[in-house]
């Protein structure tokens, strides 16, 4: 055991004894000096974890210990403060975890979100200590601070482990439902009875779903297996409590007082469910599935305006007609079937092609894309016309400097339409696993955005995209801040093809959160 869990044990039982609270405060202060720390303790260092966070959960072991032993004292409002500066830095952790993973893993942004419900619970619980006037009488500013530290913080980190050890379809009903209760059961027991019965059921879909989850995940060993179940399974009974209260609320003849569910429901979640759970993960935490994305990016960034004059000083002197030299780095000898000829050109010797494009923006999308419109006409970086019509594409090949790009052979691709930038993107490869990747930057304001696409054959045509063909790929779309990649909720698919008459069509979907939002049609054929 390690031994500042030990100290933490002790101070813990010395405020649940000694203290001249109620003895249902211990059921807060047991997640603040014992769950919490543990639970925070727990993270593995490639996850982020900070010596920060751990010094100021001790603090705040002890903060809690001195309020809870000495009673109502001069400096309470300020140990409080220092609980909920605590909290608040916790929140923060989770953010930047977030903001840097960027939008992946979901089981991962169910750890971060519970990070931040924390925040919030320290400040309910500063409010409490500070006597704030909430609008609500102290005891349910209290019983709020619980809520967020049980129901918020402990409970999404549950889920969170939980989904490390398994995913499915079940998971995510239950996560999305555990994630938006407990702020509509807060703002339930604030302004609305029927809120918060309809959270108290969103509730009991997402519990009842994740009990399920939690019965069919194989765990790392028996005890943990039987101490997470039973953790889990504890909630099916607890939340039956929540509905009868909540219920009790707007029916006449129907009372559940708050005291019976603190005796019942409280006690409970602070022994079957946090005791059980936090014990069962901490025998074997599961480490994270998320990897950091490591390939070569471009260092080439852009100010407030890019255009062309964003490779001012950085061109290579290298001449070159295409996007590539030998489009057969990206095409295994495996493959069946072979790309057609003509297709395999374009790449090689780009400039020899004419580009017509037609831009569509989808319904939903199109007023961003008209606010969008207004900010890259001045940035001059993916200025898309707003109109369906057909326009060509000019524009020109370019080598760019290795040394100040920092891949290999980087091609820079403007395209313009009617004299005016359109795109400005740095083509290069890198090859990972075994498989060539196409690496495609384009420079934004003081960062870049990162295409990382897989090359597909099928039959003669081309498929670049940017969706994982295997968990370990590269693919995917980036932003670049400060050389670091941050997945973007984006995807592109090409798809290139030829025609009879020698004519190459492409088709370039994207998608924001699965829903497609902006296509483009080329049609391409040799000069002269």
């Amino acid at each position: 055991m390690k031994p500042w869990l030990v100290v933490s044990t002790l101070l813990f039982l010395l405020a649940a004894f000694f203290s001249a609270d109620p003895w249902y405060y211990s059921i807060l202060t047991a997640a603040q000096m014992i769950y919490v720390p543990l639970l925070l303790s727990n993270r593995r260092p490639e996850e982020g974890k900070s010596p920060l966070l751990l010094y100021g959960a001790g603090t705040a072991v002890v903060m809690v210990a001195i309020l809870r032993l000495t009673g109502d004292m001069p400096w309470d409002a300020a140990l409080g403060l220092l609980y909920f500066i605590f909290t608040i830095l916790v929140a923060f952790h989770g953010v930047r975890r977030m903001v840097r993973r960027g939008f992946t893993h979901v089981e991962e942004f169910f750890l971060d979100v519970g990070y931040v419900y924390l925040g919030i619970g320290g400040f309910w619980f500063f409010a409490f200590v500070a006597e704030i006037d909430t609008g609500f009488y102290p005891l349910l500013t209290w019983l709020t601070s619980i809520h967020f530290h049980y129901a918020g913080f402990m409970l999404l980190t549950f889920l969170g482990l939980l989904g490390r050890r398994r995913k499915s379809r079940s998971y995510y009903t239950a996560g999305w439902s555990v994630v938006a209760a407990p702020i509509l059961l807060a703002l339930g027991i604030s302004f609305s009875p029927i809120l918060e019965v309809a959270s108290v059921l969103l509730y009991i879909v997402g519990i009842y779903t994740l009990i399920a989850t939690a019965w069919r995940t194989s765990f790392k060993n028996r005890m943990q297996e039987l101490l997470c179940r039973i953790s889990f399974t504890s909630l099916g009974v607890t939340i039956l409590f929540s509905l009868a209260y909540a219920l009790s609320q707007v029916m006449d003849g129907f009372v559940v007082t708050i005291e019976f569910m603190i005796m019942f429901h409280g006690v409970i979640n602070m022994v079957a469910f946090g005791l059980s759970g936090v014990w069962g993960w901490s025998l074997a935490f599961p480490d994270s599935m998320y990897q950091v994305p490591r390939f070569p990016v471009s260092n080439i960034t852009g100010g407030w305006r890019i255009g062309e004059h964003v490779l001012k000083g950085k061109e290579g002197g290298r001449s070159c007609s295409g996007l590539v030299d030998d489009f057969s780095i990206y095409v295994s000898e495996r493959e069946e079937g072979e790309v057609h000829p003509e297709i395999v050109s374009f790449y090689e010797q780009t400039d020899k092609y004419r580009l017509y494009s037609r831009v569509c923006w989808h319904w939903w999308f199109y007023p961003f894309a008209v606010l969008y419109r207004a900010v890259s006409t001045v940035t001059k970086q993916i200025n898309l016309p707003l109109s369906r019509q057909t326009y060509e594409m000019t524009g020109a090949i370019r080598s760019v400097s290795d040394k100040l790009d920092g891949r290999e052979n980087t091609r820079a691709w403007i395209r313009k339409v009617n004299e005016s930038e359109v795109f400005i993107a740095l083509y290069a490869s890198h090859t990972s696993r075994g498989q060539t990747y196409m690496n495609i930057s384009l420079p934004l304001p003081f960062s870049a955005m990162a295409g990382i696409l897989e090359v597909r054959r099928e039959r003669e045509e081309l498929v670049l995209t940017s969706e994982k063909g295997n968990p370990e790929s590269d693919a995917g779309t980036y932003l670049i801040v400060r050389g670091r990649p941050i997945v973007l909720p984006l995807t592109e698919h090409f798809r290139v093809s030829h025609e009879e008459n020698g004519v190459l069509c492409a088709v370039h979907t994207m998608r924001m959160f699965g829903l497609p939002f902006l296509t483009i049609h080329y049609r391409i054929n040799r000069k002269g």
